[in-house]
């Protein structure tokens, strides 16, 4: 087989010399794009048992394994240009299943332990999460149904990795058991917090339900918060963080329910918007009214 050192210009690692004798193993590890591998021990490719099941899914197997393992075959001259690329290609593909296999013994978790640690796999692009560190995770154990991405523990997602390098990764090198099963190990690696969530607000009130929510043109130009109510209904509960109107910056975090205390009404062909003066019953640092609408859309006709 081709040593490691004899690829092509392009293909030579990035963290050795041209001149200085590796392995397949080190080598194809240093490629760039593929710093979410870790080094297989040979020992743990040279038992048959660790390999089961693999010569069926491999052509050439054989021929790959030995490459791996950096064994010279006897028939290595008997085989074509062709045959040699495809050989070259297969033994890529058993080596990131054994490495599936690998990363999930203690050997195998304590060196992806160094790597996370490192921030090796990259960070979480959650802006919430806060540069948490991920794990990098396959969909699917079956080779060629999904790339590789990275999984935050935080916001217990998955995401496309950022370099698109990484992307053209197969998932099944790394399997979906590997990220989990590493949290149970390293336990003292877990956040510790949960995600903070985004609130979406509209003029300082929180929209809790956009379903519940609709926004029309006529009334929209008042730059209200406008919410469906039946026209019966005398209240209404809203959430604020800080009120539009009130002397003071800050509102206690809960429900504050406010009733009409005047109201006027305007209407249209599409329906009728309500505004209302409301005073809060829970807080007495709110000396003003504060002045809410919202906009209740007519039957539609069938």
């Amino acid at each position: 087989m081709h040593p490691p050192m004899n690829r092509a210009p392009d293909s030579e690692p990035s963290d050795h010399s041209s001149s200085e004798e590796v392995s397949w193993i080190t080598w194809f590890c240093s490629l760039k794009g593929n710093e979410f591998f870790c080094e297989v021990e040979e020992s743990y490719i040279q038992d048959d048992f660790n390999l089961t099941g693999l010569s069926k899914q491999i052509p050439y197997y054989e021929y790959a394994l030995d490459m791996i393992l950096d064994l010279e075959s006897q028939f290595d001259d008997e085989l074509s240009e062709d045959e040699q690329q495809m050989v070259e290609a297969s033994a890529k593909t058993l080596y990131g299943l054994i490495h599936a296999r690998y990363i999930l013994t203690v050997r195998g978790l304590s060196q992806m332990e160094r790597k996370f640690k490192n921030v090796c796999f990259g960070r979480c692009p959650r802006v919430f999460c806060q540069g948490q560190p991920v794990l990098p995770v396959g969909q699917s154990d079956a080779k060629r149904e999904a790339s590789v991405k990275i999984y935050c523990p935080k916001c217990n997602d998955i995401y496309y990795p950022r370099s698109s390098r990484h992307r053209g990764i197969d998932g099944a090198y790394f399997g979906t058991t590997f990220a989990h099963l590493f949290l149970l190990v390293y336990p003292e690696l877990r956040p510790q917090a949960g995600p903070s969530i985004f609130q979406p607000k509209i003029y300082g009130f929180k929209v809790h339900h956009y379903s519940n929510f609709s926004v029309h043109p006529a009334a929209a130009q008042h730059g209200v918060l406008l919410q469906e109510q039946n026209a019966s209904n005398n209240s209404m509960m809203i959430t604020s963080d800080s009120m539009v109107g009130s002397p003071v910056d800050k509102v206690d975090d809960e429900d504050v329910n406010m009733k009409p205390m005047s109201h006027g009404t305007e209407s249209d062909e599409s329906g009728w918007y309500w505004t209302f003066g409301f005073t809060s019953e829970i807080s007495q640092r709110l000396e003003q009214h504060v002045k809410i609408g919202f906009f209740v859309a007519r039957p539609s006709q069938r």
